[in-house]
């Protein structure tokens, strides 16, 4: 959680905010007068976009913080009515449950922005300024999404592999019916997935888009934890990682431990690797154990994201760097290689092996979010969404699947 203090009259002379959230919705503040503050005594309303940390399934964690808040007898502006929501694959509670369950315990003023209310709607096709029958409306909940789509007069699209997946399982008409009839909306459409592809520039970023199967069998593997990483520094630039920052004399241990857990690993392997000095030595242990030694092959297309201004700073900066990334694939602030330019180097150099061989077992050796975003290519996700993606450890490996 997080408060932020603004310097003006909003309907009452409400001094303070208090916004329950990750830092990475922060950004519904920007170009408003505010400061963040950091005690809830200080807050006079809360501004409610989810669940602060983690995806809980339970709203009743919950519980203790909005006690507090209901003592105070805080008001909740709750900015997304969905009740869940869908994260690195997990179903977790949203903003709307975390609003219903304080409005349980006795709060009496909350208010909610957003689908299904016809004001968003009404805005939205005032500011496209188009015809209903141009617009479709794409979810994945019945309660607002459709529910919205219904009362606005205008198609909808249920994504049937979101919210409701364990429900309309298998997918069918009559599975559709039936949670159409128990929550009293129709979608006009279903199906079960839907991509919205970004382009950039008009250039394709994910490479991988339109393939649909594999030649090759792709192993990934984040090099051992390096000096950079105890300690707590960037080092993303070619003039600093190339020849510097190696990896720590336990990690090559761990290393080693890594590929000797994958037994069925041998002499066939294609090993590509950054030409970083941590991915480097990753790459050259990893040979030497399978007998390789002489065959690795390094690509700078697997170098660590480039983090601009960042080079050489706390890596407490990270977390900054991907809440920007959230909100826009194209994030460069401050001279950052955005995850779209990431996505596509590395997609690039998969597609090139794919035109060139097949049939071979790869282990491409890289950094976090480099192989964040490949992992995210490979699940056809927008580049945007790479922290959603199972996290990678130091020296771990994992095989990936095109979806």
């Amino acid at each position: 959680m997080a408060l932020v203090k603004r310097n003006f009259k909003f309907r009452r002379a409400w001094k303070f905010r208090l916004l329950l959230r990750a830092r990475a919705s922060q950004s519904l503040c920007d170009g408003l007068p505010v400061n963040w503050v950091d005690s809830l005594k200080r807050a006079d309303f809360v501004l409610n976009t989810g669940a602060p940390v983690g995806n809980p399934a339970d709203v009743r964690y919950l519980t203790p913080v909005l006690d507090k808040m209901l003592k105070r007898q805080l008001p909740m502006h709750c900015a997304n009515p969905d009740q869940y929501a869908i994260q690195g694959g997990e179903m977790g509670i949203s903003a709307g449950a975390i609003a219903g369950h304080y409005q349980s315990m006795g709060a009496k003023r909350v208010k909610y922005y957003g689908k299904p209310q016809l004001e968003l709607f009404e805005k939205a096709l005032q500011a496209l300024g188009i015809e209903k029958s141009r617009v479709i409306m794409v979810g994945d909940a019945f309660e607002t999404d459709i529910a919205g789509a219904n009362n606005f007069g205008i198609d909808s699209l249920l994504i049937a592999g979101g919210i409701h997946q364990a429900e309309l399982t298998p997918l069918s008409t009559e599975t559709v019916k039936t949670l159409a009839n128990r929550y009293k909306f129709t979608p006009s459409y279903f199906c079960q997935s839907f991509i919205w592809w970004f382009k950039s520039a008009g250039q394709s970023l994910n490479h991988l888009f339109t393939l649909e199967q594999l030649a090759n069998r792709y192993l990934i593997m984040r090099h051992g934890q390096s000096l950079a990483n105890l300690q707590q520094v960037i080092v993303s630039h070619p003039q600093n990682g190339v020849d510097a920052y190696g990896l720590s004399e336990l990690w090559m241990i761990q290393v080693r431990e890594s590929v000797q857990s994958y037994p069925w690993l041998d002499s066939s392997l294609l090993i590509v690797s950054s030409d970083f000095k941590r991915a480097r030595e990753s790459a050259e242990i990893a040979g030497e154990l399978l007998g390789i030694t002489n065959s690795l092959l390094f690509d700078q297309r697997l170098r660590e994201r480039n983090f601009g201004e960042w080079e050489l700073t706390s890596d407490s900066a990270y977390p900054l760097v991907w809440a920007g990334d959230e909100i826009n694939p194209d994030n460069d602030e401050k001279g950052v290689e955005s995850p779209n330019q990431v996505m596509a180097r590395v997609t690039a150099l998969v597609c090139e092996y794919e035109e060139k061989i097949s049939g071979v077992t790869m282990l491409l050796i890289s950094h976090g979010d480099a192989l964040q975003i490949l992992q995210t290519a490979f699940s056809k996700q927008c580049a945007s969404e790479h922290r959603r993606q199972p996290h990678l450890e130091t020296a771990e490996i994992r095989e990936l699947s095109l979806s």
